[in-house]
């Protein structure tokens, strides 16, 4: 328990007891999805709503493909969202799709490391 005035700034708190942010958790999620897609474990109707990034050669690393969305209400949508958290946080760590680690405890672990060095 912290003792803290209601104002005192939380930020503080959350890097002291490694503690990620709601939506940090949320993007932590989706990352956890698409690693189940990787894996196979995924249902076949969720499986559907992902594809792979085709290469080009760019700077920016992509390893899904984040399809356009029409409305904002689509923005919000899994498909959306989960492809492109991947790409801001595990393609910045791992430029080939192949040195991802496939186990899901290690990616969190390097996926919390790295928001939470965000702070």
């Amino acid at each position: 328990m912290i003792k803290k005035h209601y104002l005192y700034p939380s930020n503080e708190s959350f890097i002291k007891h490694r503690i990620l942010k709601f939506a940090d958790l949320v993007t932590e999620q989706n990352i956890v999805i698409l690693l189940a897609y990787l894996n196979g474990t995924l249902p076949r109707a969720m499986a559907e709503l992902f594809q792979f990034h085709i290469p080009q050669p760019t700077r920016a690393p992509y390893h899904f493909h984040v399809p356009f969305a029409y409305t904002n209400y689509r923005s919000f949508s899994l498909a959306f969202t989960a492809p492109r958290a991947w790409n801001a946080v595990i393609a910045v760590m791992y430029n080939q799709l192949e040195d991802v680690p496939r186990n899901k405890f290690t990616l969190k672990k390097h996926v919390r490391e790295y928001l939470i060095n965000k702070y």
